[in-house]
């Protein structure tokens, strides 16, 4: 299982923006990328269900062209019997990191201290010229329900080399087997300018989506009419 997903992830990656080492990965295809992981992916009718963990074999990885130095050892520990598996993954560019680490029945934290946006967007998509300085954490806990929680930073943010200044988003989603969605998300903008989005669906068919902003000047919303 492990194996095929590296394969389709593989498979939707462009060449040129991950490499391991000098070598990259999307002209080797999955092969590659298992040799370069931990034995536990490499091992052909390797059972599943006996789980295990998946390592790094090199330390250093380039992602749209930036060089990021990553822990060594088993990022990734699958309980496949338990339906539970537990992440340790720490990448560092300079004064650059993330985090990711903790356990699936319990909560997955994502932390990020001073990465760019463009460090992570793959070139094309950002099609507005998007950038800024990202520093916070996204939580997730996904034992009996779906619960995601942000609280994010974005200093010197821009849109197409225009300064927009510093934006805080705070929030939560929530989801459970039933249908039943809720999400509350705040953003801040220079302390002036503000926008709350509520959404509510539940299983009763019964949908609500409310929006307030204030202060939000008009040249913010260019992209919105080109």
């Amino acid at each position: 299982l492990a194996r095929r997903r590296l394969g389709q992830l593989v498979d939707e990656l462009h060449p040129p923006r991950v490499r391991v080492g000098r070598v990259a990965i999307a002209h080797e295809g999955a092969d590659l990328v298992a040799q370069r992981l931990g034995r536990r992916v490499t091992g052909g009718e390797h059972d599943d269900s006996q789980g295990g963990g998946v390592g790094l074999a090199l330390a250093q990885w380039i992602l749209n062209g930036f060089s990021w130095t990553v822990s060594p050892g088993e990022f990734l520990v699958l309980e496949p019997e338990k339906k539970d598996f537990t992440a340790d993954l720490h990448w560092k560019n300079g004064e650059s990191t993330m985090d990711i680490y903790g356990r699936k029945s319990e909560t997955i934290h994502l932390d990020c201290r001073k990465v760019w946006l463009n460090m992570l967007v793959i070139p094309g998509m950002n099609t507005f010229g998007y950038d800024g300085e990202l520093s916070g954490k996204i939580d997730y806990q996904g034992h009996n329900k779906n619960v995601l929680g942000i609280q994010m930073d974005i200093n010197q943010m821009k849109m197409d080399k225009r300064m927009l200044g510093e934006m805080t988003i705070t929030g939560n989603y929530i989801s459970d087997t039933l249908g039943t969605i809720e999400s509350d998300i705040n953003v801040v903008m220079n302390d002036t300018s503000r926008l709350d989005l509520a959404v509510r669906f539940d299983k009763k068919n019964s949908k609500s989506i409310r929006t307030d902003f204030s202060g939000i000047p008009l040249h913010y919303l260019e992209f919105l009419v080109g």
